[in-house]
């Protein structure tokens, strides 16, 4: 089925792009979430001491981590809610 959406008469979804959509939605989380390991890593390994060290190290785990991890799971979450639609139109076409 594949072309792009909307210009080929389709009705319903192009199950094959969502499948790809959802699995570049998950590697886009994978690559996130990575990148956040990282890049927390290099901040511990930085030596820095004193009031500014511990505003900066608090701001990035307690706010920047969590507003990340937030995007991570939004991404995996979309991207199982693109897959059981997928599969529901699939089941749908089927009929």
């Amino acid at each position: 089925m594949g072309g792009t959406p909307g210009t080929s008469g389709l009705q319903g979804m192009d199950v094959e792009y969502a499948d790809a959509a959802a699995r570049q939605m998950d590697g886009g989380a994978e690559m996130v979430g990575g990148m956040v390991a990282a890049i927390g890593t290099l901040l511990d390994s930085v030596m820095w001491v004193g009031a500014d060290s511990t505003s900066f190290h608090s701001d990035w785990s307690g706010t920047f981590v969590p507003q990340m991890q937030g995007a991570v799971n939004a991404l995996k979450d979309n991207a199982t809610v693109l897959r059981r639609r997928a599969e529901a139109q699939r089941q749908a076409s089927a009929q």
